[in-house]
């Protein structure tokens, strides 16, 4: 072997070792850290001493891992990950163990204690991420925001009451105005036959032939959704 194939191996060998992004999955996670241990989901390929050709070789799960959710210092979308959700991690090319230890919140020029670079210890993990592909049509709304949860989704900091939903109040509107419109029509009878004539008649009400049902109210409140 001479010198280029040498220096090319050696290059072929560092590269291997440069990690950027890898599709991972949750096995836990801490809601009160927000760290998770992580398993990578695709083994990588390692070119062991005196072998022709590489090997798989599939990293033990990941402990320490920040799970980035999205948001700003105006808000954020929490959504609590499980163990089994998808997503991507990503290996910082510094040490990050000081700025874990620090706290994130706004902390700039952190200097890192080390120098290594894409190690699997400084792996930040991105949840749901997916491709949309594997949805079900039904579940890929045009021009709308999806959040397809079992618990509650709440609107705003201090979210305590569930929100209307839009369909239900039109059907108690509707049963109302079912209701009242017998009432309104015998009414205007009555008030017509009273202007009959040059006297005052008085005013009488014909009983309605069908009694009307009491009215037995509906709850209009969405099942998951709270509003402020």
């Amino acid at each position: 072997m001479n010198l280029a194939d040498l220096l090319t191996a050696a290059i072929d060998r560092g590269t291997a070792r440069v990690r950027v992004a890898m599709p991972a999955v949750i096995q836990r996670y801490d809601a009160d850290s927000g760290l998770a241990v992580i398993e990578l989901a695709v083994c990588e390929k390692e070119l062991l001493a005196d072998a022709e050709f590489p090997s798989d070789y599939c990293v033990p799960p990941i402990a320490n891992v920040p799970v980035m959710l999205p948001g700003t210092a105006q808000g954020r979308l929490y959504l609590e990950p499980q163990p089994g959700d998808t997503g991507i991690a990503l290996f910082c090319h510094r040490s990050i163990a000081e700025w874990k230890a620090l706290g994130t919140a706004g902390r700039t020029e952190i200097q890192a204690a080390n120098a290594r670079r894409f190690s699997f210890s400084d792996a930040v993990f991105i949840p749901t991420l997916g491709p949309a592909t594997r949805l079900d049509a039904s579940y890929r709304p045009a021009n709308a925001l999806l959040l397809e949860h079992e618990a509650e989704v709440r609107l705003g900091k201090d979210a305590d009451d569930f929100a209307a939903k839009a369909a239900r109040v039109e059907a108690e509107l509707a049963a109302l105005r079912a209701q009242i419109a017998p009432l309104t029509a015998a009414f205007n009878a009555a008030i017509a036959a009273a202007a009959v004539g040059t006297g005052v008649a008085p005013l009488t009400v014909t009983p309605a032939s069908t009694p009307i049902a009491p009215h037995v109210p509906q709850s209009v409140a969405a099942s998951k959704v709270k509003v402020e």
